[in-house]
């Protein structure tokens, strides 16, 4: 890897091309039980094995019945049908129903032999035990689930790389799938750095605690995460640390130390390990520019800025994008968004050429939803923590007003 200390910044785009171009995926696959395959990413079609209902089943409490013989139903001319019995989900014997006659069903029952259609309790007047009278006509297979309707044998439930949900375990447990083949959990391996958090010397200065919120971070989001004692700023020491956490991750991401500054050395300390090669030096997002990856042996390595806002916005574009492709996954950064109006003016005038990040803590009043800017450099905790979202401001824009409509990403 040539030397390329100071920075080339590119556009998040251009930083996932060469992601793409540069990354050759080897996913690795495992078989889990569906009782423990929430949020993981399927790495199989699943097909329904049987019809869903295998039967045609009763959407209501109601009456079945034939629905030729409700056609000319009404208020003023009720027809009057003969109950022949009640069904409910565990009655086992059979009933049939024939014409100008009808069975009570529960909902779920499997309807009757002859019958087409189910009929609401509310809908009907009861005379006695033995009739009821139609008082409004249905139609063929009206109120009811008809067989396979919901799914068909063989019909494709689930995708590769879908991500399974709660109510999608629910259906697999209810179709009888047991086990499903997904895509292993990428390992990331962690190093925070810096000689501040290292006790090598008994010098230890300050409190390390931004690597528990990358990992927090990393296992919402599908991957796990293997930290590493700080290290020192020492080039040497780096190197072999580094070394260490390639042998044993799928991804590395060091923590601080990937700036110009006198005492970083993650770039050079990479540099000096052999088949290493720059991806990209920074990205054009403010905070969170200095964002760097370097391939070492075909393994990404995340370089993020030590700031606690910056680290945050290279977790979020950067090294989530990357675990998502690690677990089958698309190359994006993930969020939902809504449309929100500035209650402040918002006045942008450093990094023009850059998208820039403002966190924003959007409120409801009287249906309006507001954004309220939450300012603060990136070493500040404040504009991260009280915010619930963040407005991405686009290149070469100086300014936004008050009572401007803008898109809020949400956390």
């Amino acid at each position: 890897m040539g030397k390329m200390r100071y920075f080339k910044y590119v556009s998040l785009e251009e930083a996932y091309r060469r992601i793409k171009r540069n990354i050759k995926l080897r996913l690795k696959k495992e078989t889990v039980s569906v009782n423990e395959s929430i949020k993981r990413v399927l790495a199989e079609k699943i097909f329904s094995p049987a019809n869903l209902p295998e039967k045609t089943v009763s959407h209501f409490d109601g009456y079945a019945v034939r629905s030729i013989d409700t056609i000319d139903s009404s208020v003023r001319n009720p027809v009057k049908l003969k109950v022949k019995g009640k069904i409910f989900l565990d009655t086992r014997v059979k009933i049939s129903i024939n014409r100008m006659e009808a069975a009570y069903i529960s909902t779920g029952a499997v309807l009757p032999e002859g019958s087409d259609s189910v009929i609401p309790v509310e809908r009907v007047r009861k005379r006695n035990e033995e009739y009821i009278e139609v008082l409004k006509p249905v139609k063929k297979h009206e109120n009811v689930t008809v067989l396979g309707s919901d799914f068909k044998a063989g019909e494709e439930m689930f995708g590769i790389g879908h991500v399974l949900r709660p109510q999608d375990i629910k259906l697999l447990k209810h179709v009888g799938v047991k086990r499903v083949k997904v895509y292993r959990r990428p390992l990331l391996s962690l190093i925070p750095v810096g000689s501040e958090f290292s006790d090598s010397l008994g010098l230890r200065r300050k409190k390390e605690t931004s690597s528990l919120m990358v990992t927090k971070l990393v296992e919402e989001n599908g991957g796990k995460v293997r930290v590493f004692k700080p290290v020192p700023d020492d080039p040497r020491m780096l190197r072999t640390v580094i070394s260490k956490a390639l042998s044993r991750g799928d991804i590395v991401a060091t923590i601080g130390g990937a700036s110009v500054g006198a005492k970083d050395y993650v770039l050079e300390a990479l540099s000096s390990l052999p088949n290493s090669k720059i991806l990209f030096r920074g990205i054009k997002i403010q905070p969170g520019r200095v964002t760097t990856v370097v391939l070492v042996e075909s393994k990404p390595i995340v370089l993020l800025p030590g700031h606690v806002q910056s680290t945050w916005v290279g977790v979020t574009f950067v090294l989530i994008p990357l675990i998502r492709l690690f677990s089958g996954r698309k190359l994006e950064a993930a969020y939902s968004t809504l449309e929100a109006k500035l209650v402040e003016r918002l006045v942008l005038r450093e990094y023009l050429p850059f998208k820039r990040i403002r966190f924003v803590r959007v409120t409801d009043k009287d249906g309006e939803k507001l954004a309220y800017p939450i300012l603060g450099d990136s070493s500040m905790h404040k504009p991260l923590v009280l915010s619930n979202g963040f407005v991405m401001v686009p290149e070469m824009v100086s300014e936004l007003s008050r009572g401007q409509k803008v898109e809020v990403m949400l956390f």
